[in-house]
């Protein structure tokens, strides 16, 4: 079969791994080639496996005749397909790692089996293939994805990919690395196959991506501190990943892309949200060996809400000051800015504060709060004080009003109560 399992000696290892041109030569002499047929390695070595403690796996159903995962456990692999024994764990603390490949002659396909759970930050994280050269040194070789199209953000099962190989080889190296951009934090690796044939071209269809959200709306109650947009594509494949907001790249001080298995997801993830970050999102992608990029768009509506203390408010003219106000909550703007009959205040009469309605609230540098009090003071006041006070949210056109009464010095209680 095309299991390939561990060898624990490490002078018995290096003997065959001296010996495997000779054993090639023989193996290739009585093996007849067919499409696509299996083929058994030789040897291989491991690079940097990393212990693995399984307990947070000990709750998972993984199905029918699903073995759990055992504490510690690395290797030698021993499992069939849903059936997840001993394995080989890879890091992203240790760094990742490498497994080098010897076999009986050339490949052009190999099937990674491996836990699947991404919820657990377990999966598959970034691969890459090289063959060493002669004289030193190594080259990349290129492939491309095969049933990555069934991975899914919810498993927590084995799983596997094929990697299709752009030109065959029998010696090379798979490297798994943990790049930032991939939320996958181990990599158990159960099995892998191998198969020998013609080099298979990728398929370039075109792509096409799952169904999700066309709107995603926050606010302006609980308002939270980020938000994270996704999309997903249903095609197997490599491909490449790229986001905009309102047709421009987006800021990176405050946000962060995704990828979510190495395949098929890409994660857009927005920190420190304000008002100001509503807007439309939009995910493209495209074959790593094609220059047509599909794309999908999400529209993203951050809301803030204003509303007035008191809207009728009533003053007299001996009276030294009056104050009115009104509150924001949700995703929050610079300030609040007063106007009078349609024209913005800026008299020495007048004089604004802000408050906070609820400190404890405040994040993300004042960015989001649920509730943020703004205070209109008017000083000295007189009869033409009366009229209508307009707050509004900056940027926007959110506003209320609130009607001020002055009442003179002759007139009666019972003549401003019938103004109400």
């Amino acid at each position: 079969g095309g299991v390939w399992r561990g060898i624990g000696n490490n002078n018995f290892l290096m003997a065959i791994v001296s010996m495997w041109s000779l054993l090639f030569l023989i193996l290739s002499s009585l093996h007849v080639v067919t499409s696509q047929s299996r083929v058994v390695p030789i040897v291989y070595t491991l690079g940097n496996a990393a212990p693995f403690n399984g307990s947070i796996l000990t709750s998972m159903d993984c199905g029918m005749g699903c073995l759990k995962l055992t504490d510690n456990i690395i290797g030698p692999i021993d499992s069939i397909y849903d059936d997840l024994g001993s394995f080989f764990a890879f890091s992203r603390q240790s760094g990742g790692g490498n497994v080098l490949m010897i076999l009986s002659m050339p490949v052009s396909r190999v099937v990674l089996y491996f836990f699947n759970s991404p919820k657990d930050s377990i999966g598959l994280p970034q691969i890459s293939i090289t063959e060493s050269l002669q004289g030193g040194g190594s080259r990349s070789i290129s492939f491309t994805y095969d049933d990555n199209d069934e991975l899914d953000q919810n498993d927590s099962r084995l799983r596997n990919v094929s990697l299709i190989l752009m030109e065959s080889s029998n010696v090379f190296t798979i490297n798994i690395i943990f790049i930032d951009s991939i939320q996958i934090d181990w990599f158990l690796l159960s099995e892998v196959e191998f198969y020998n044939g013609a080099v298979i071209p990728p398929s370039l269809n075109p792509l096409v991506f799952q169904d999700s959200p066309s709107q995603v709306s926050l606010g302006p109650d609980n308002p939270k501190p980020s938000v994270s947009i996704s999309c997903t594509l249903v095609n197997s494949g490599s491909f490449e990943w790229m986001w905009e907001y309102e047709g421009s790249d987006i800021p990176v001080d405050r946000s962060e892309v995704w990828i979510a298995d190495a395949t098929r997801t890409s994660i857009l993830v927005i920190n420190e949200l304000r008002y100001t970050d509503s807007g439309n999102y939009t995910c493209s992608a495209k074959h790593t060996t094609d220059n047509t990029y599909y794309n999908i768009s999400t529209q993203l509506n951050l809301n803030v809400a204003l509303t007035a203390a008191v809207n009728n408010v009533s003053a007299h003219v001996s009276d030294s000051s009056v104050t009115l106000s009104c509150e924001t909550f949700g995703y929050l703007v610079n300030s609040i800015k007063w106007m009078k009959n349609g024209v913005q205040l800026s008299d020495g009469k007048y004089s604004v504060s802000t408050l906070a309605g609820d400190i404890s609230s405040i994040s993300n540098n004042g960015c989001s709060t649920t509730s943020i009090i703004s205070q209109l003071n008017i000083s000295n006041i007189t009869e033409q004080d009366d009229g209508d006070y307009i707050c509004v949210i900056q940027d926007t056109t959110i506003q209320e009003t609130i009607t001020l009464h002055i009442r003179s010095s002759t007139q009666s209680t019972s003549d401003f109560t019938s103004l109400l």
